[in-house]
């Protein structure tokens, strides 16, 4: 990806998750075989995520990056892939990122978004819930933000 020199500001704050259980090797990853419809929705969300960045979108870079792992999870498989597009509309997020090796996820919040910290907090209890696992939670181009803050 790309900065752009227009959008100083921050972006998204992200509340990060891995699933350590997983281990996928670059190998796995280098044996995708994408459709020639899935190459093109990838060409058309390069363009949309170069927008989302200039215009300092989280909105759209949430859309994107959520469009971009549901086509990823057709081939390889993120574990409660479902659970977590239903805890994005559930906390109010404006997306989810997934790793294409699986192993690590987010979920994209608008930095604005009213009553931020408790959302990230929520967050945090639902992913440890379903994986297990601590959640680290920052904002892109920002200092890390304290959860409940």
């Amino acid at each position: 990806l790309s900065t752009s020199p227009r959008s100083s500001r921050s972006v998204s704050a992200i509340c990060w998750f891995g699933d350590w259980t997983v281990a996928v090797y670059s190998s796995v990853c280098s044996d995708l075989t994408y459709t020639v419809k899935e190459i093109k929705s990838f060409q058309m969300l390069r363009a949309l995520m170069r927008r989302a960045i200039n215009d300092g979108s989280a909105a759209l870079l949430g859309r994107v990056a959520s469009s971009s792992a549901r086509i990823n999870n057709s081939h390889l498989k993120k574990k409660y892939f479902d659970e977590l597009e239903r805890l994005v509309e559930v906390v109010g997020a404006v997306g989810l990122q997934v790793a294409h090796s699986g192993t690590i996820a987010g979920i994209i919040f608008n930095p604005a978004t009213a009553e931020l910290g408790e959302r990230l907090f929520e967050t945090n209890a639902r992913v440890a819930q379903l994986y297990g696992t601590e959640t680290w939670c920052f904002e892109v181009g920002s200092r890390r933000r304290e959860l409940g803050k």
